[in-house]
This record gives C-alpha cells, sequence and structure tokens, in this order.
C-alpha cells in the first residue's frame, strides 16, 4: 500500500448473532495462537460458571478472532442467538425477572 494505511486483512465477519465488539482492552493485535486458542475455549466456561456463581443475570461472554483482534460480546439468558437490534422491552425483562429461574 503506498498511502501509509494499514492492510488488516479481510474484514471480520461475526461468527453468531447478537452485538460483537472490537476488545483493545485485553488485546490489541498480534495475539498468539495459543492465546486465541486458550481465550476461544476457555472464556465461555469460565464466565459461565462465574456469572452463576455471582447470579449475574448473562449466560456467558464469547470471544473470536479475526486478524489477530479479539470481538467480544456478551450472551443473555433469553434470545442468544437471535440477532438484536435494540434492548428488550422493561416490561419483558421485568417478566423474565419473575418467571425465568436464573433472572
Amino acid at each position: 500500500m503506498t498511502d501509509g494505511a494499514v492492510d488488516t486483512g479481510p474484514p471480520f465477519v461475526a461468527p453468531g448473532a447478537g452485538r460483537w465488539a472490537l476488545d483493545l482492552s485485553h488485546f490489541d493485535g498480534g495475539t498468539t495462537p495459543i492465546a486465541m486458542s486458550a481465550m476461544t475455549y476457555g472464556v465461555e466456561d469460565a464466565f459461565a460458571e462465574s456469572f452463576a456463581a455471582q447470579g449475574i443475570p448473562a449466560r456467558t461472554m464469547s470471544v473470536r478472532w479475526s486478524n489477530g483482534f479479539a470481538y467480544s460480546r456478551l450472551l443473555p439468558l433469553v434470545g442468544a442467538e437471535r440477532p438484536s437490534s435494540k434492548a428488550p422491552p422493561a416490561f419483558a425483562v421485568q417478566l423474565l425477572s419473575r418467571l425465568h429461574p436464573e433472572f
């Protein structure tokens, strides 16, 4: 490239529904394959166990990689695999908090 731009490779394609966010606070690129593997497979189990133990109304946190950069998403207890464009209405959250055992 001659204009000084950095070639970051192909754009990130979300591996599933939900809101994926670039996580530069923990990994700023150039992450090793070993760290990527550990984070991809270890994070979900660790967060799921921690959330359940602390009563956090979320299923887990997912991490996936694109061009050496980490992207994460928080999976809610309900509707985690459906695409979302906005937060659920307050009445739905109140109803779920009374009906769903983990809420």
